[in-house]
């Protein structure tokens, strides 16, 4: 089971079994894999598959975009679903205490169900092909099942019966990734309905607590409800596991990835999209990630597939780059040539398992990951016949574990335990166990599949895919002939000196800090880098000293062979090698051993000559070497003529003896030929494929770049997105707070404001109402007491003093007082509260009841107003329509009539025409056609002579360049018009970028000229810091020329330069010190130039700069 994770690249690999058996299993080494299907005309299936019937229920046979059976992810509750005679039924089962439920509100023919992923809870989630959604909590009862309806959600514009695809989607959420479990936007309760070229997003918690269980209709003014449209139909969805985002499969081969917002009701972001399959049609989506366990490596592998399934791609989500590609062809003797494959895969994202409904085939594809080295791939695929198809299926147990010797037998149980640690491990093996639970045409199984995959092992074809080397060699340069040899070296060496004189121009990537361009890909760089340091090298010597080059050097190897040059140096050393013919003859059989090695290791390492030495010593070429029969032919010369003696040495002649010097020096001078020829072919082939890897990897460049920063912008999004959801949950929950503060504050004010009037108002009238009015009454019984008292005792002046005295006493009038108060005050606190409550709060009540009231009214007619005036403006638009239809008819009367008499025009005109111009050209046809042709003759003169000059420039730049590719003409061209469509949209950013990194100073005076400095750096996208650098650097070149517009540009750069600017800081003082030079340079080179004062400004600035830094 221990297999390589990541494939060979270049490596086509055919699985094609043609035994009897029933089963079998393959590795998987290819980068590009073909199964060749089973013809699917056996009879019976393969032992190993174990099945146990459940219900027998008749399903109809045809591919199954959704799922009809579903298991909880705590594999207790099991759900599958039916067709009833009132419509579609679910039947949901406890597999351990065997309760059932069935669910019949559902219209017709189910199309999915899915269980939700959460543990805490059991949700369900079905839809029918009416496009009626319903998710039920699942109550799982010791004596039985119950179910309540959470939601349902209905579309009123759905044809019954027409709609291709309906599809339900739970998002994968971990409980792990948040600690608030019973928050109402739980992204574990949030879902996909696809309902053909729309996705709609719902999440239930926050559903049921703003609008209730329903039935509702999609409106994206709900909260916790998202719609994502497409040109074409949906087919498939996957959550991200923390549920922020989504990807998406559509019919016309797209992948589309979006941004959730759940909290705002803006149109939702696409992060990323491509095309897997070249534009074919999917058929689903899978992302491989361990469901049963947290972890943060979630997203990073996708497995897509198209055309029914039969195309199968792995993808790494970091790179966008494919990892293996795995086809299956149907058999050509299959009766229906098309494959139907359904896809699941497990939990733990291990095992993926394929059923082939036309050919009752069932693969299990065994899946290896590696996130460091960022590899997915396939390392096996076992075969298993069925007897029947599997119509759909879900994978409850997919594993590699140690079982019992017994339990492999034929009579395998599906719910053996693992095997004790204690027990002898002989008496254990290891084998993939797989536990399913399918539904066939007629019946619902469980299905147990227990197999060891090195035991069925069969023999696969691999083919090393050598079409690239046979481009490579059909396209290698033609070099110079081995007598033009120094011709060529001198000419190399005026080339790589032309090209160390041209101006130093920077891109705006080389202002960037190494933590920046530490990415992984990010090559350029160090291709580069390899490129400079093999062009140092080979500058320092010149034409003599290649020459006289005795020996290899060590240090001057700076690649592995990298460098032409390098190259005509080792072939200019066998000219003054010290190496005698003698040992090289001695010493050819053990040359010639090493030279045995096949061709084909060369041709499969493409980026041989870039690989680095590991040895300490100079690699040198292989050479050929003379033929075997040539040596030993002169070795049997040598011996018979050392056997035969003496005397037969003596005799041989002058003329003989020179024969055989003649031989052997014709030997080594055909090899010494063979020698050159193959030393001539390498250097070709090193030069071709130093120049095209510099294209393609600078032409890559731009396309990583971009790839990278929208996976940077991406990621920042998804953070900026969760900050803004819990600053507007905050926010409410703030608002919340302050409406109870208001309230409060408000009910304190009135209690304090009523107590302090109600104890002023009772002070007021105990002062002057009731004191008055005691003292009047006083007042009036002590005038009565004196009448009757002076009636009574006018003659007893005795008794009178005593009674005035008693009256005028001091104890007398506090108990009359205290008396009075008494009575008095029971009846002025009831008197007071009546008149609270009869009068003041009615009064309160009566002004606020008014206030709300015409708020209300106002409100209301507000409303109104705009509903008439919404209404009167559709009246007049519709009005408008009419009159336009109305217009329109007038119109097409009018167009008849004048169609009708422009015919008749036309004819009379024709005629009349006719016979004028019969008179007329005869006089005119000669004049006409001798300025005619004279015209044409100068403008075909000019034509040919600008093509003339055009294509010898062409020409000579080749010449010069020894380059097979064409004059960069097209690619100016090219550039100039992507420029102007850039500065025509107002991207100008974009425009300075592209003209900075194409390293061509003209193409930045082109973008200087056509955009303002003014309304580049102070618009609403200015220039990044590093890009500013880059315009300071390549502007400060040859100030002498397009003087004005380099001056105004640089004032406005340093003006716009951040000097603190953390990632660019490093480099503004080499480039104010280069652009100070040039200042210097232009001052002294231009005194009299009307440019002068600006140049002593801009150098005064800098040098302001430069002491500041």
């Amino acid at each position: 089971m221990n297999s390589p994770i990541a494939p060979e690249e270049d490596v086509i690999q055919n699985i094609n079994y043609t035994g009897s058996e029933t089963e079998f299993s393959a590795k998987v080494v290819g980068h590009e894999v073909t199964v060749h299907c089973s013809s699917g005309q056996h009879n019976h299936g393969s032992s190993k598959v174990k099945l146990i019937n459940r219900i027998d229920y008749n399903w109809e046979f045809h591919y199954y975009r959704g799922q009809l059976v579903a298991v909880h992810i705590n594999g207790k509750i099991v759900a599958y679903g039916m067709k009833g005679k009132d419509g579609g039924m679910v039947r949901v089962t406890n597999q351990e205490t065997s309760e059932r439920a069935l669910i019949k509100n559902l219209k017709n023919d189910v199309k999915d169900i899915a269980f939700a992923f959460s543990r805490q809870q059991i949700i369900l989630g079905c839809i029918d092909d009416e496009g009626n959604v319903l998710v039920y909590e699942i109550i799982d009862e010791p004596s039985a099942i119950k179910y309540k309806v959470l939601l349902h959600i209905f579309h009123s514009d759905v044809v019954p019966h027409t709609s291709p695809n309906f599809r339900i989607i739970w998002c994968p959420y971990l409980s792990c990734f948040d600690e608030d479990d019973e928050s109402p936007d739980d992204p574990e309760k949030m879902f996909v309905v696809l309902n053909g070229r729309k996705a709609e997003i719902w999440n239930v918690g926050i559903i049921n607590s703003k609008y209730g269980s329903g039935p509702l209709e999609p409106n994206e003014n709900y909260e916790g409800y998202v719609e994502i449209t497409h040109s074409a139909e949906l087919v498939d969805a996957s959550f991200s596991s923390d549920g922020t985002a989504i990807a998406i499969a559509c019919l016309d081969g797209y992948v589309k990835f979006f941004q959730i917002y759940m909290v705002d009701s803006e149109k939702q972001k696409c992060l990323h999209e491509w095309r897997p399959h070249d534009g074919k049609p999917l058929s689903s989506i899978i992302f491989v990630d361990n469901l049963l366990e947290c972890s943060s490596q979630c997203w990073k592998f996708t497995i897509t597939g198209a055309n029914h399934n039969s195309e199968l791609k792995l993808w790494s989500c970091e790179t966008w780059t494919c990892l293996q590609t795995i086809q299956f062809k149907p058999d050509p003797s299959s009766i229906i040539q098309s494959v139907y494959l359904k896809m699941c895969i497990d939990y733990s994202g291990q095992y993926l398992l394929m059923s082939d409904l036309n050919n009752k085939v069932l693969y299990v594809l065994q899946l290896k990951r590696n996130d460091e080295a960022q590899q997915i791939s396939v390392t096996m695929i076992s075969q298993f016949l069925l007897p029947t198809a599997f119509l759909s299926f879900h994978i409850t147990e997919a594993s590699y574990r140690k079982l019992r010797s017994s339990d492999m037998s034929e009579e395998y149980a599906h719910d053996q335990d693992e095997p004790d640690d204690d027990e002898d491990e002989d008496d254990t093996v290891a084998a993939v166990v797989v536990k399913l639970l399918v539904i066939q045409q007629k019946k619902f199984q469980e299905c147990n599949i227990v197999f060891q995959p090195d035991a069925m092992l069969c023999n696969t074809e691999i083919i090393y895919n050598e079409e690239k080397n046979k481009k490579f060699e059909e396209k290698v340069e033609k070099v110079p002939k081995l007598d033009d040899l120094q011709s060529s070296v001198t000419l190399l060496i005026q080339q790589q000196q032309q090209q160390q004189q041209q101006l130093n121009l920077m891109t705006p990537d080389a202002f960037t800090t190494s933590e920046q361009n530490s990415r992984p890909n990010s090559v350029r760089n160090s291709i580069n880098g390899d490129i400079n340091k093999s062009t140092e090298a080979t500058n320092g010597d010149t034409v003599e000293n290649l020459i006289d080059f005795q020996r290899p050097e060590k240090d001057n190897f700076a690649s592995g062979g990298s460098s032409p040059s390098r190259e005509v140096q080792e072939i200019l050393s066998l000219n003054n090698s010290t190496y005698s013919t003698q040992d090289y003859f001695d010493n050819l059989t053990k040359m010639q051993e090493e030279q045995e090695i096949p061709q084909k290791e060369y041709n499969h390492n493409e980026n041989l000559m870039f690989q680095e030495n590991p040895n300490s010593e100079v690699v040198w070429l292989k050479l050929p070497l003379v033929k075997d029969n040539e040596i030993n032919k002169e070795e049997n010369l040598r011996q018979e003529l050392r056997l035969g003696g003496g005397d037969e040495i003596t005799n041989l002649n002058d003329t003989e003896w020179d024969k055989t010097q003649l031989q052997a020096i014709s030997f080594r001078l055909t090899s010494i030929e063979n020698t050159l020829n193959d030393q001539n072919i390498a250097i070709q082939k090193i030069h071709q494929e130093l120049k095209s890897l510099n294209q393609t990897k600078e032409g890559h460049l731009q396309e990583d770049f971009s790839k990278e920063l929208d996976l940077a912008m991406s990621k920042q999004q998804l953070q900026i997105a969760k900050m803004l959801e819990n600053l507007v949950n905050m926010q409410k929950n703030n608002e919340r707070d302050q409406q109870d503060h208001v309230i409060a504050s408000v009910s304190q004010i009135v209690v304090k404001s009523v107590s302090d009037k109600l104890q002023n108002v009772v002070a007021h009238e105990m002062k002057h109402v009731v004191v008055p009015t005691i003292r009047n009454l006083v007042e009036a019984l002590k005038h009565q007491l004196d009448v009757q008292n002076s009636q009574k005792l006018n003659s007893d002046i005795v008794l009178q003093d005593k009674i005035s005295k008693m009256i005028n006493s001091k104890a007398l009038a506090e108990s009359l007082s205290l008396s009075v108060a008494n009575v008095i005050t029971p009846i002025l606190e009831k008197c007071y509260r009546d008149m609270i409550t009869s009068t003041l709060v009615p009064s309160w009540e009566k002004v606020c009841g008014n206030m709300f009231h015409q708020i209300n009214e106002t409100f209301t007619q507000g409303t109104r107003e705009y509903t008439a005036s919404v209404e009167n403006y559709m009246e007049r638009q519709r009005r408008v329509q009419e009159r336009g239809k109305d217009l329109i008819v007038q119109m097409q009367v009018v167009s008849e009539n004048l169609q009708m008499n422009t015919d008749k025009l036309i004819g009379t005109l024709t005629s009349e025409m006719q016979k004028q111009f019969s008179t007329t050209m005869k006089h005119t046809q000669e004049n006409l056609l001798q300025g005619v042709k004279d015209v044409i003759s100068e403008q075909i003169k000019l034509g040919f002579k600008s093509h003339a000059s055009a294509l010898e420039d062409s020409v000579m730049n080749a010449v010069r360049s020894r380059a097979v590719t064409p004059s960069p003409h097209v690619e100016t061209q090219v550039t100039l018009a992507h420029l102007d469509h850039l500065i025509a949209k107002e991207s100008f950013d974009e425009a300075f970028q592209l003209a900075l990194s194409a390293e061509n100073l003209n193409f930045v005076i082109y973008v200087c000229e056509k955009v303002d400095s003014n309304t580049l750096f102070h618009g609403s996208s200015p220039p990044q810091q590093n890009c500013i650098l880059a315009l300071i650097q390549q502007l400060s070149m040859e100030l002498s020329k397009n003087t004005e517009t380099k001056m105004s540009y640089i004032r406005a750069a340093l003006v716009a330069l951040i000097p603190g600017y953390p990632h660019t800081r490093q480099f503004i003082p080499k480039v104010l010190k280069d652009l100070l030079k040039q200042l210097q340079q232009f001052i002294s080179t231009n005194p009299n130039s009307k440019f002068i004062t600006d140049a002593k400004l801009l150098k005064l600035a800098v040098d302001s700069i430069l002491l500041d830094k």
